[in-house]
C-alpha cells in the first residue's frame, strides 16, 4: 500500500510515449497524470526523457528531459531528485490517468455559448499546473511586447491545415475550412472594428490566403510553416533542414498560442491548441469556436485503401 510506507515519498513518475502528437496535445496528456497524481498525495514528476516524443533537440534523444525545456515540474523535483528511499510509482503509459482528469476539447464553448470555468472540474487544476519556466516565460513576454506592443484590439485565429486536411485523423475535432474563417472574420470586421489580425496557423498556404485577403491588418506570425504539406503525414515526421528544428518548432508553436491568449477576440477550430489558449487566457470580449463534429473511420479506411 502506497500510503503506509513511512519515511518515503510516494512518487508518481509521468512516462507516456508520444510519438506523433503535437505539442498541445502533449501538454493536456501530462497535466490530466498530474492532476490525478495530486488528487491522490502523490508527487508528480514528468518523464519525457526516456519515452519517445517529437521534440528533443539535435542529437539529445533521451538525454534530455523535454518537459523541462519549456514548464517547470510540477512539484519542483526532477528526476535526478528521486533517491532509493522513495516510493516511485510509474504511470500508466497512457495519454490519461483516469477518465475523471481528462480534460477535452468538448469543454471548448459551442457558439453563442461562452467559455464556463464551471463546465469542467477539472479546468482550474489544469490552468494551475501549466507552469512556464523562466526562460520559456521570458522569451514569450519579449516576443509578445516586440510583435504587439500596446496594441490590444486584435482578432486572433487558430487555423489548422496541413496533417489535420491531409490525414483527417480519426476522432480529431473537423477544422474549419480557411475560406469560411476568413468569411468570418470579414462580417466581425464590421462588427468588433478590431484594429489587427494575429494568425496562428502552420499552414503556409493558409497564411497566404489570409494575408492575401488582409494585408496590413495581419501582424506577422515567424512561426515555421509548411508548404504543400504531403498527404499522409503527421508534422513530427516530416524532415526540415534547421537546427533543433522540432524544439523551435514547438517553442514557436507555444508564443503562438500565448498570443492568441491575450488578444481582445477570439475565433478558431477545436483543437487541442485552442484548449491551451483558453486556459492561458482571461477571457475574451467575443469568442467563436467552429464545432463541426468528428473526423470517422471512413476517413481512415479510405486513406488505408488509397495506399
Amino acid at each position: 500500500n502506497i500510503g503506509t510506507k513511512l519515511n518515503k515519498r510516494n512518487i508518481y513518475v509521468i512516462g507516456v510515449t508520444h510519438t506523433t502528437d503535437g505539442l498541445a496535445a502533449i501538454v493536456k496528456h501530462t497535466i490530466s497524470h498530474i492532476v490525478y497524481a495530486i488528487e491522490n498525495n502523490l508527487i508528480p514528476i514528468v518523464d519525457l526523457k526516456h519515452y519517445k516524443n517529437p521534440y528533443f533537440k539535435d542529437g539529445r534523444t533521451y538525454k534530455d528531459n523535454v518537459w523541462e525545456y519549456f514548464f517547470e515540474q510540477p512539484a519542483g523535483l526532477s528526476l535526478d531528485d528521486i533517491t532509493d528511499n522513495d516510493n516511485v510509482i510509474l504511470s500508466n503509459n497512457t495519454f490519461t490517468a483516469n477518465r475523471q482528469c481528462v480534460l477535452p476539447v468538448s469543454i471548448l464553448p459551442v457558439c453563442p455559448e461562452k467559455w464556463d470555468e464551471n463546465k469542467h472540474p477539472n479546468i482550474k487544476k489544469y490552468r494551475a499546473n501549466l507552469k512556464f519556466n523562466k526562460e520559456t516565460l521570458s522569451y514569450l513576454e519579449s516576443e509578445y511586447e516586440e510583435k504587439i506592443g500596446t496594441e490590444r484590439d486584435i482578432l486572433g485565429i487558430l487555423c489548422r491545415g496541413t496533417d489535420y486536411f491531409s490525414l483527417k485523423p480519426y476522432c480529431h475535432p473537423i477544422q474549419p475550412n480557411p475560406k469560411s474563417v476568413i468569411k468570418k472574420a470579414k462580417i466581425l470586421m464590421k462588427e468588433l472594428n478590431y484594429k489587427k489580425i494575429y494568425l496562428s496557423t502552420e499552414d503556409a498556404n493558409i497564411y497566404e490566403l489570409f494575408c492575401a485577403e488582409f494585408g496590413d491588418l495581419m501582424i506577422e506570425n515567424t512561426q515555421y510553416k509548411y508548404k504543400d504539406f504531403p498527404e499522409g503525414r503527421y508534422l513530427s515526421q516530416i524532415a526540415v533542414n534547421r537546427k533543433n528544428h522540432h524544439f523551435e518548432l514547438a517553442k514557436e508553436y507555444l508564443l503562438s498560442l500565448y498570443i492568441l491568449s491575450r488578444c481582445k477576440f477570439f475565433i478558431g477550430g477545436r483543437t487541442s491548441g485552442t484548449s491551451i489558449v483558453y486556459l492561458l487566457s482571461k477571457g475574451y470580449e467575443y469568442e467563436y469556436v467552429w464545432s463541426l463534429g468528428y473526423y470517422n473511420i471512413w476517413h481512415k479506411l479510405k486513406h488505408y485503401f488509397k495506399k
